[in-house]
Formats: C-alpha cells, sequence, structure tokens
C-alpha cells in the first residue's frame, strides 16, 4: 500500500465521477480533477482527449496508460485528494500472464472512490480489509483480461459500496471480453440505475445502485 497523498481536511460536497469510456474515469472535486486510466486510440471508444491536474495509471498497457490523451493542467495549490495504491495482479497467476496491478483509492471531503484497475483476481482477505468502506467502486467486468461479470458481482458483494459503476466491457465487435449485459444480469436484486448522462455526483446521501452511464459518446 503506497499513501500518495493525505489532503486536507474539507467539507462535503458533491464528488464528479465522470466515465470517459473503457476504463478512463475523471474524478472531479472543487475544479481540481485526477484522470484514472487513459487509453490509446482504438475501434469503439472516443478520440480521447481530457485536461485534468492529476494522472494516475493502474499498469503500463496502451488502454490504461495512454497519458498522452491527458493534457496537464497547472497546479492549483495542494491537491484536495487523498490516493492510496495498492498493489495486485493482472491475472490469477500473480502477474505471471499479464504482469501487476495497482488499485487506486481516492477520498475527499468524507468520500471515497476504489477504482480497481484490470484486476484479473479475486481478493484476499487482506485486501478486502483493506478496501472496504467505500462509497463508489469503479469495477472491471468483461472477463478474459479481468475478473468476469460473477466475479465482479462477488467483489460488490464484499466491499459493500454504495454506488457500483461498472467498466471494461465489450465496445467493439472483436473484442473478447464479456458485454455489460452479462454484469447487469448477474445483478438483479440491486436497484439499477440508467443515465442519460456519463457522471455520477456522489455525496454522502447518495442511495445505493448500480450506475450505468450513457453509452453513446458524441
Amino acid at each position: 500500500m503506497n499513501n500518495e497523498s493525505e489532503g486536507p481536511n474539507v467539507q462535503s460536497q458533491p464528488m464528479e465521477i465522470t466515465w470517459l469510456g473503457h476504463s478512463c474515469f475523471k474524478i472531479t472535486w472543487n475544479s481540481y480533477s485526477v484522470v484514472l486510466d487513459p487509453y490509446d486510440p482504438r475501434p469503439g471508444l472516443p478520440s480521447l482527449h481530457v485536461q485534468a491536474h492529476k494522472v494516475l495509471t493502474s499498469h503500463s498497457h496502451a488502454d490504461h496508460n495512454y497519458v498522452q490523451a491527458v493534457e496537464m493542467l497547472p497546479t492549483m495549490g495542494e491537491c484536495p485528494f487523498g490516493i492510496t495504491a495498492f498493489p495486485s495482479y493482472h491475472d490469477k497467476a500473480q502477474g505471471a500472464d499479464r504482469g501487476p496491478n495497482t488499485i487506486h483509492r481516492i477520498e475527499v471531503g468524507g468520500l471515497t472512490v476504489l477504482h480497481l484497475g484490470d484486476l484479473g483476481h479475486p481478493l484476499d482477505c487482506e485486501l478486502r480489509e483493506q478496501l472496504r468502506a467505500i462509497d463508489a467502486l469503479l469495477v472491471p467486468v468483461g472477463g478474459y483480461y479481468t475478473i468476469d461479470a460473477a466475479e465482479a458481482r462477488d467483489v460488490c458483494e464484499q466491499l459493500r459500496p454504495r454506488v457500483v459503476i461498472p467498466m471494461h466491457f465489450k465496445v467493439a465487435a472483436d473484442q473478447p471480453i464479456g458485454p455489460l449485459e452479462d454484469f447487469l444480469d448477474v445483478m438483479q436484486g440491486y436497484e439499477i440505475q440508467y443515465y442519460d448522462g456519463r457522471t455520477v455526483h456522489l455525496t454522502p446521501d447518495t442511495p445505493s445502485h448500480v450506475a450505468v452511464l450513457n453509452r453513446t459518446f458524441t
């Protein structure tokens, strides 16, 4: 576990979590923004160009580490986010097949979001204990390269976030990963909310649900 920044004490206000496609998200708090896992140009995904004050990547593959797509903004004083990195693996063979993966926990104003990157294995007991007490979970669901739909549900049951945002699912016909619908099928019993846009405004009062963000990019 690596704690990059503790971040100052701030009063609670909405955290904006915007899905940019694949596993890329922009998290904004009071005009300060962090981008996670920017991707390179590829079929089925919109061309990515985004501005942010900080960029984080879960591993070195081009669909998660294309930092060229992020235009870095001038620093606005101290970063408000507490960012903690947790080592994990991209596969079930302790990284032997696809290498390491970093889970990032981002905290600010009493709110916590967890980005699992390309997690490729079930959580062990120690990691589960370290990752609990989160408000929003950004979880890969497509399988093949990562945990699959059923394994993603298991992670949701173990960590019990209030908001679940699925990522890393099929968007092009030739991809070997599964579609988002496979995950939604195994999440029966959870409240599923379909968004017109691609941003979740997370507050301490946000009710529990699975957030299905708009998959139409213009």
